[in-house]
């Protein structure tokens, strides 16, 4: 809930222009159903709030990025997503093919 409330805070005033969104996932274990509907709601939320592309850094993880692609689909948002082995490759995504 913190994290959802500071990012939207923070993003207020770049709805028109869009945003991206990273998750370094990384260190992280995979979560269970209560987390995962909080991610599925954080995403609407990001969306609705001009987010443009998520972003997810997990490492070698297949777990990881099943569970992040599920979240996303479950979202209903249509939001483009990437998936990327460290925070560096998922910067140079959005910069050269998102164009954020």
């Amino acid at each position: 809930n913190w994290l959802k409330k500071t990012v939207l805070k923070k993003v207020s005033t770049w709805k028109e222009s869009g945003w991206a969104y990273i998750a370094d996932c990384i260190e992280m274990q995979p979560v269970g159903p209560k987390e995962s509907a909080f991610l599925i709601e954080m995403t609407k939320a990001f969306v609705e709030a001009g987010c443009k592309a998520f972003a997810f850094a997990e490492g070698k993880s297949v777990l990881l990025k099943v569970q992040a692609q599920k979240n996303t689909e479950r979202s209903h948002t249509g939001v483009i997503e990437g998936h990327f082995e460290t925070v560096d490759e998922a910067l140079a995504w959005l910069k050269d093919e998102i164009h954020i």
